[in-house]
């Protein structure tokens, strides 16, 4: 078992029918591959998390790479696992950019976007310092 955690930046950005298209796409390829993890979309950045098999793993990030909506890719971490974070799919979209201008600042709350002990931020306490750390830095660019 292994996990991979990346980061990428759109290309372009992308409608919430493209959205909804990549995460079914997604969805169906990984749960045929035993890959599960989270996928978060935010202000034109994704963080994923995988885990499963370290070869379709291998597999799925080389599409990812390839991949033309994706732009920027960061390797985070790739390390072999003894369980899952995340034994089930999850999937988090989030469009802060929607919202009317004054509700924006508190949309960028952490906890609103994925309430502190929310199982949708990992099992692993790794992984979760990953995920607050990446959802913080938006807070941190919505104060500067």
């Amino acid at each position: 078992m292994h996990r991979l955690i990346y980061l990428s930046q759109t290309t372009r950005p992308m409608t919430s029918m493209e959205t909804g298209r990549l995460i079914a796409k997604a969805q169906e390829k990984n749960t045929k591959a035993g890959l599960t993890g989270m996928l978060v979309l935010l202000q034109s950045r994704f963080l994923q998390v995988l885990e499963g098999p370290e070869t379709a793993l291998t597999q799925c990030y080389g599409r990812i790479q390839q991949d033309k909506r994706h732009s920027h890719m960061q390797l985070l971490n790739s390390t072999p696992i003894h369980s899952r974070a995340f034994p089930d799919w999850k999937m988090s979209l989030f469009h802060p950019e929607q919202l009317p201008e004054q509700a924006k600042e508190a949309a960028l709350s952490i906890d609103a976007l994925i309430p502190m002990n929310s199982p949708d931020r990992g099992e692993d306490p790794q992984v979760r310092i990953v995920v607050r750390e990446f959802l913080a830095s938006f807070k941190r660019m919505a104060a500067a």
